[in-house]
């Protein structure tokens, strides 16, 4: 069966069965059914519930997002990305650097499988961000976690997660997280926690804050005004 708008499809059954909407978050059931249920007549970025997203639109986002390094990019030898999803992004970055090796990992097992069918020359794996030790520290050029650590559970978590993608990275290395902070500090929408703006700089070492940006202005993206894009240099 193809299902036209599985967004809108399982969303109403979710809803229809009163699932909780922090059990939905807490256990990634989105992603899950997302990432198991995906079309393959559809842009890659489907499968990691990017729905809003033309390819166009995907692409010119993630474009976006890797402007402020791409000078880095254009140098470097390998990029790790934590929690990539399907690969949607890992596929953009080749298309515009395919001489770039890519690697990353995702707890979901089909998301894992979807980027390997989609770009078979990467070396990808199933695993949680929190804990990579079969990572080998200072490995990486490039570390990217693009609309993951807003599913942690809390700030300790975040230190938690953020030392790992540090610790992975060569020293010299970018790093680029994707985030969100409400405005009014009430409404998260998706996710489980905000992370202050100013939080970066007063809570991790051995980083330099490079800049920070608002997604919500970038093109496409206009409704996400209560997520942002950090961008640090290990010292």
């Amino acid at each position: 069966m193809i299902i036209k708008n599985p967004k809108k499809h399982y969303k109403a059954i979710l809803k229809k069965y009163f699932v909780p909407n922090a059990f939905i978050r807490r256990y990634n059931i989105y992603f899950k059914i997302s990432a198991r249920f995906y079309n393959k007549n559809k842009p890659l970025h489907h499968g990691s519930f990017w729905y809003y997203l033309s390819q166009t639109q995907w692409d010119n986002f993630i474009d976006s997002l890797l402007e402020p390094i791409n000078e880095t990019l254009e140098k470097a030898n390998n990029l790790f990305e934590v929690g990539m999803g399907c690969g949607a992004a890992l596929k953009r970055i080749h298309q515009k650097h395919p001489k770039l090796s890519l690697n990353g990992l995702d707890p979901e097992k089909k998301a894992i499988k979807l980027a390997h069918k989609h770009l078979p020359a990467g070396k990808y794996s199933v695993g949680n961000g929190l804990n990579m030790d079969k990572i080998p520290s200072n490995s990486y050029d490039i570390v990217i976690s693009h609309c993951v650590i807003i599913y942690l559970k809390n700030l300790t978590q975040v230190k938690q997660f953020c030392n790992e993608l540090i610790r992975i990275a060569k020293p010299g290395a970018k790093i680029m997280i994707t985030s969100m902070i409400d405005e009014n500090g009430k409404h998260l929408g998706t996710g489980n926690i905000k992370i202050p703006k100013n939080w970066w700089a007063n809570n991790l070492k051995n980083i330099t804050l490079d800049k920070l940006i608002t997604i919500g202005e970038l093109p496409g993206c206009e409704h996400q005004k209560d997520r942002y894009a950090v961008y640090l240099t290990k010292k």
